[in-house]
């Protein structure tokens, strides 16, 4: 599996999370809240469920984007953050 993520130069901010099984089937766009701990090496929870049905379903790739793209297990704490939720980059990926 081709595995890809973009993020920040701090790695705070996850913009893009890319997974690519089979090019012959379509891709799958995930919109979520916010990223967790899952990146271009690695899979989290959410990611895992997400390949699960993206398999299901018969797609052949997938990527994840978030509406706030601070790395965050709880996505409560983002109105709690000190820094921007959002990042700079969050809407030029979307």
């Amino acid at each position: 599996m081709k595995q890809g993520a973009m993020f920040d130069s701090e790695r705070k901010y996850r913009y893009l999370l890319t997974r690519e099984w089979d090019i012959t089937l379509p891709k799958l766009l995930y919109i979520m809240l916010n990223p967790s701990t899952a990146n271009e090496s690695s899979e989290d929870q959410t990611s895992r469920q997400c390949l699960y049905f993206a398999n299901k379903f018969q797609y052949g790739s997938l990527e994840v984007v978030n509406l706030y793209s601070l790395i965050s297990t709880d996505p409560k704490r983002l109105k709690e953050s000190l820094i921007d939720p959002v990042g700079l980059e969050t809407t030029n990926t979307l």
